[in-house]
């Protein structure tokens, strides 16, 4: 979940000719996320590869103003960190934080007054840094204005989510449309956009047809059905059978009382929860899971012990929400890390995991997710097993970056044409 150095098999770095790759760049990213607290995602397996052979210089989530009506050290140590400028974070690879008033979706003055503090700031680093004309990467749609104010070789936009369908989430529609129009802005000027889903990839294409879909993957050097088993798993070692595991946020995304039920229905096992928790709407269901004995919060632990800690798990669960826009955008990066460990996955139905057949067991309400729990830890011979870890190979992050390289060539090229 921390950031790990990535490792390239030798066979990978055979199949992947050296000229695929894009080198000698200055890649500038505008993202959502802070770089020191985000789970490893596919933000960070894409940037840390473009640093290989490129400079990369990460605008992440600002530091807002607004926040100081209540000051506190923390507070004014975070706008420490936002005016002190660039923090090296690998050979090539730097991170600012910028500051804006109040980062919020939508128009109107706050919105306008933080394009003004933010450009400033961006312009103010960059030239720190000797930049010129970069090729920016946007993760958040409300920079677009950005693309306006900064010199740039070429701008590409990585889809992640459905931001619209998320900021409509709560039952405010007006919301979700102030949302939609900004990233339509976005989409109308950038030269290259990716997508992590088909159905982003699809809806994204309507506003710019040079998307290109891009799943996530997996890091193959890292993930593997046999892994050492350190220190880390004194937590799990012990744990009762079957131990059922999720990692990952603990969010709004995950279905609680869909956990309960596969706790109630496994009392002499153990329903484990690898990562940080936020987000939750729900508290008393949270509390109510956590007084379980049978449910154990393991809360964040480093991605280099992930696979470690699954090599405990009997089978991985994807235990997600059923709103309709999340069912049709979301692509968890976690399942193929789940069948690179060998395991069996049960989720709830996500459109973009029906491709992968039989690998995932898909289960619509509380009563089927137990019976393909079930289901899972009885037929899980290892020829299974040995399937599960050969599709998932197909799905190397190294394959995904090849493919996001060869699409960033061909877009220079038809620019400088």
């Amino acid at each position: 979940m921390w950031p790990v150095r990535q490792r390239v098999t030798v066979a990978e770095a055979q199949r992947i000719p050296a000229t695929v790759y894009l080198a000698g760049e200055t890649i500038v990213c505008l993202s959502r996320s802070r770089w020191d607290e985000e789970l490893v995602s596919n933000r960070y397996h894409t940037l840390t590869r473009f640093a290989r052979r490129n400079r990369v210089l990460v605008f992440e989530a600002p530091f807002e103003l607004a926040t100081l009506a209540r000051p506190s050290a923390a507070k004014l140590r975070t706008l420490a960190t936002a005016l002190a400028g660039w923090r090296r974070r690998g050979s090539r690879l730097w991170v600012a934080r910028p500051i804006t008033w109040w980062e919020g979706e939508g128009g109107g003055p706050f919105w306008r007054l933080n394009q003004a503090l933010c450009a400033p700031y961006v312009r103010w680093a960059l030239r720190g840094a000797g930049v010129a004309q970069p090729i920016l990467w946007l993760y958040d749609h409300r920079r677009w204005p950005l693309l306006d104010a900064l010199p740039h070789r070429l701008a590409c936009y990585h889809c992640t989510e459905d931001y619209a369908g998320l900021a409509g989430r709560c039952g405010e529609p007006a919301l979700a449309e102030r949302v939609a129009r900004q990233e339509a802005e976005l989409l109308r000027r950038v030269d290259l956009v990716f997508a992590v889903s088909p159905t982003l990839a699809a809806d994204k294409r309507m506003l710019n047809p040079r998307t290109v879909l891009v799943p996530n993957g997996v890091d193959t050097a890292l993930y593997r059905p046999e892994h050492a088993c350190g220190p880390a798993c004194a937590a799990v070692r012990n744990l009762p059978r079957p131990v059922l595991a999720y990692t990952g946020n603990v969010s709004y995304k995950v279905n609680l009382g869909l956990l309960a039920s596969v706790a109630d229905a496994f009392p002499h096992g153990t329903v484990l929860l690898v990562g940080p928790v936020s987000g939750i709407d729900d508290q008393e269901a949270l509390a109510a899971l956590r007084r379980r004995s049978n449910v154990v919060f393991l809360g964040r632990r480093p991605a280099s012990e992930l696979p470690a800690l699954l090599g405990h798990a009997d089978v991985a669960l994807i235990p997600f929400i059923r709103e309709p826009w999340f069912v049709r955008a979301a692509q968890p990066l976690k399942t193929f890390e789940y069948l690179a460990c060998g395991l069996p996955v049960v989720s709830t139905p996500l459109d973009n995991l029906a491709p992968l057949g039989d690998l995932v067991t898909i289960c619509d309400d509380a009563a089927s997710f137990t019976v393909g729990v079930r289901a899972a830890l009885a037929e899980n011979g290892p020829d299974r097993r040995a399937r599960r870890v050969a599709a998932a190979q197909t799905h190397s992050w190294e394959r995904r970056f090849a493919t996001m390289n060869v699409a960033v060539r061909s877009a220079l090229l038809r620019r400088s044409g």
